[in-house]
């Protein structure tokens, strides 16, 4: 099934109300069509969620009709079990993923882009897309080299 931000966000909200949490929602890659820059309407390959536990504090499963504790939780029911990190793997999406292009070079796009645009200030999320590359994968490259005050 294929729903709209608006639709996947009001999902979300719905079902953080309704079990306990708070989320926030993003669209994952970047906007779909030749939305340049990206509009607050835009679609993107996939949308995702993060919900938090209002309250941290265990629940039964809500399709569980006998009251028993979810395996995750300590059975006294009032920590949560400690999770051990088994394995971690980095996958680079691109060749130029942990190596940003010179300062300059990343200067140079991030204005052509802006000209381009016809824009004077953009969010790094609208930026982002186009400049992820030449960042080499990293917001802080591009963030270094801002003539942000």
């Amino acid at each position: 099934m294929e729903w709209t931000p608006d639709e996947f966000q009001t999902w979300c909200d719905q079902v953080a109300l309704e079990y306990g949490y708070t989320v926030a929602t993003s669209l994952i890659g970047p906007p779909l069509g030749d939305v340049l820059p990206p509009t607050a309407d835009a679609r993107a390959a996939s949308q995702a969620a993060v919900f938090t536990r209002s309250e941290p504090k265990p629940m039964r499963s809500p399709r569980s009709l006998m009251p028993a504790s979810l395996p995750f939780f300590h059975p006294d029911g009032n920590a949560l079990a400690k999770h051990q990190l088994v394995r971690r793997a980095i996958l680079p999406a691109l060749q130029s993923a942990g190596r940003p292009a010179a300062a300059q070079e990343i200067r140079e796009e991030t204005r052509g882009l802006m000209e381009h645009w016809g824009q004077a200030e953009l969010a790094l999320t609208k930026l982002w897309p186009e400049l992820g590359e030449v960042a080499g994968g990293s917001k802080r490259a591009l963030v270094a080299v801002s003539d942000c005050p």
